[in-house]
């Protein structure tokens, strides 16, 4: 039965809620970027960089903006409303795209996603895997988790992971409108840690670094601080590869497009920590209406947000498919859930 995945922030934000979250999810941010102030004021050798004054203040400000609007995503609508897309609104993107890489880089990979994809891939020679059949992904999440996960289960530099047969977003593993995509790993909104590359940006060689597991964690951290303090303090507009629902020229329109080209193959969806928040809900309802064979939905997160999806379906006039029994909440978290109709 073929499954798709959506993956909310709750996917990789570890599978405690009481231990250290891997990426932090909207409600955590504040607590990253004080840690993240800390880290950089520490007293520390020398050589080692700094935030200015500048980058420093923007940060406290940021904090200060996703406490008083309750998300950074709010808060970056709230800059989008005031100040439109110039540059004030990507320096919000840059700063939360520096904010989930260091957090990965502070706190490591879910560990549940090497447990996922050491289950789900399948060997084909030395360093090269292949994706079960029947799985796609759809994440919302902006970090580089996933990628990281397989790079290193692979043993593969970053950008050799695209000859694989996982098929990762993007036009490459593409066909041509009006034809099923082969690629298998959508993101929904786009990522952090790339400017100015919609296509494979995450894989792109100024990442190398972040990837490198072989080079000591400060250092990366080091490294990052300074690339954003750099790209923070130029005077041009640098475009960021994060996306939000109402960008009016969303570069990852595509990728929703292949998503609902593939959608009515889906027999099974499983949503993991995805609360379905309202300023996604245009998106997550365009989406939705492209399931028309479901026969299965589980949603697996501490908090059962199964109301929401039914709602939605309801609205669509699509609730006929999500009969008594049809939709299964799951509250354990300490790994990801493979469903046995994945086998079927």
């Amino acid at each position: 039965m073929k499954t798709l995945y959506i993956l909310g922030a709750g996917a990789s934000a570890g599978k405690s809620r009481t231990s250290e979250q891997c990426i932090p999810t909207v409600a955590e941010f504040p607590k990253s970027i004080s840690k993240i102030l800390n880290h950089s004021t520490r007293k520390v050798r020398n050589k080692e960089p700094k935030l200015s004054k500048e980058t420093y203040q923007a940060l406290l400000q940021f904090s200060e903006g996703c406490i008083e609007f309750g998300t950074p995503d709010t808060y970056a609508k709230s800059i989008f409303l005031s100040k439109g897309e110039g540059k004030e609104y990507q320096q919000v993107k840059m700063m939360i795209s520096f904010i989930v890489k260091i957090s990965q880089l502070m706190n490591g990979v879910d560990p549940r996603y090497f447990q996922f994809f050491s289950a789900l891939l399948d060997y084909e020679k030395p360093n090269v895997g292949h994706l079960n059949d029947d799985i796609y992904l759809a994440t919302w999440n902006y970090d580089l988790q996933i990628n990281e996960a397989l790079i290193r289960l692979l043993s593969v530099a970053p950008h050799d992971l695209l000859d694989s047969n996982i098929y990762f977003h993007g036009l490459r593993y593409t066909d041509y409108v009006g034809k099923i995509p082969k690629q298998k790993i959508f993101r929904i909104n786009g990522y952090a840690g790339s400017i100015n590359n919609d296509l494979h940006g995450d894989f792109d060689s100024e990442l190398n670094l972040f990837y490198d597991h072989s080079i000591d964690k400060n250092t990366k951290i080091n490294s990052e601080i300074l690339a954003f303090e750099n790209n923070f303090k130029k005077k041009e507009n640098i475009t960021q590869n994060i996306k939000f629902a109402w960008d009016s020229f969303n570069k990852q329109n595509k990728e929703i497009e292949s998503l609902k080209l593939i959608a009515n193959q889906i027999s099974c969806l499983v949503i993991i920590g995805y609360s379905f928040p309202i300023y996604n809900r245009i998106i997550d309802m365009e989406i939705l209406r492209s399931f028309t064979n479901l026969e299965k939905v589980y949603l697996q997160d501490y908090v059962d947000h199964s109301y929401k999806i039914k709602t939605y379906f309801r609205d669509l006039g699509m609730l006929h498919t999500l009969v008594s029994g049809h939709t299964e909440y799951v509250s354990g978290c300490d790994q990801f859930l493979v469903p046995s109709e994945l086998y079927l």
